[in-house]
Parts: structure tokens; sequence; C-alpha cells
């Protein structure tokens, strides 16, 4: 499999396109997961997309990889990347042994405190420990703190979302 003849542009009709690929032909995932790592951040962005699109519609197909996601998600520079491995564990965060989760869980906490990281990563990083909260709720107050010290000096992005999570840390 060619990742230039598979992902030739970034347009959303490219990468449906090869998300129906790999769902019919799940042999490939592997070899999907394993270009991440050999690509320029271009590819590797165009790659990790179609990775979100199959676990949007078929889980099971990516669970598989969710320890690769992590190790990806805690190594790489690309914000766009990050974005999308965060994306997948808004879901996926259950399918992680305790260790890794806690690394997830740490990385989450990392994110939602720098004030420099993306919107979008601080929102994940947000929602991905509201989630965890169903089973550690322990972690209810320390997100609660983290959302309260950050809110005021926080993108309006930032505001709403933690508006949304810190009534249901309330519930």
């Amino acid at each position: 499999m060619d990742i230039e003849e598979l992902l030739p542009d970034s347009y959303r009709k490219t990468a449906d396109l090869a998300t129906q690929f790999i769902i019919e032909h799940p042999e490939f995932i592997t070899l999907l997961i394993s270009e991440l790592h050999k690509q320029k951040s271009v590819y590797a962005m165009r790659i990790s997309r179609v990775l979100v699109l199959c676990h949007e519609q078929k889980p099971a197909l990516t669970i598989p990889f969710t320890n690769t996601f992590l190790n990806i998600l805690v190594n790489t520079k690309h914000n766009g990347l990050i974005r999308n491995m965060l994306n997948i564990f808004q879901s996926a965060w259950n399918n992680l042994d305790e260790d890794k989760l806690g690394r997830l869980l740490d990385f989450c906490f990392k994110c939602i405190e720098n004030t420099k990281s993306e919107v979008a990563l601080r929102v994940y990083s947000m929602n991905i420990i509201l989630a965890c909260t169903t089973t550690y709720p322990a972690l209810k107050n320390e997100l609660k703190n983290i959302i309260e010290f950050h809110y005021e000096e926080s993108s309006a992005g930032f505001k709403a979302c933690s508006r949304n999570i810190l009534k249901q840390l309330n519930k």
C-alpha cells in the first residue's frame, strides 16, 4: 500500500475513501499504523485522521492498537497527530491498563495546564479526564481545580467547554 496514493490530499472525501478501504480491508490497518512513524508530518496527520474515522465507524478495528496510539501520543510533537490521538482516547481510554491509563491522564493534565496548548488539545484532555471520573471519582476534584485555576486567562473555547464540564462535575 502506497500512502501517497491512498492519501494524496487532505480532503475529507479522500479520508472517507481511505477509511472505507481500511474498513473493507482490515489487514491493512497494521501497515497504516506503522506508516505513522515513517512518514512526514503531513502524511502522518492524514493517516491519523483516517484512524479517527475508522475508530468512529468501527472501534473494534482500532482498539487493539490503543497502546501504540498512547506511545505515539506521548512521543510526538505534532499537534495534529496529538489532536487525533486524543480524539480516539475520548472513547478508548478504558482499553488501557492502569499503568498506561496513568500515562494518558498525566499527559492530559499537562496539556490542560499548558496555556500555550491548542484549545482542541485542552478540550479533548478535559473530556478524557471527565470520562475517567466514572471509574476514578478522585479525579473530579483535581480536574475541577485545574479548570477553575486556568479559567480566567483562557480562550472562549476553553471557557465554554469548562462550563459544561464543571456542570457535569458538580452533579
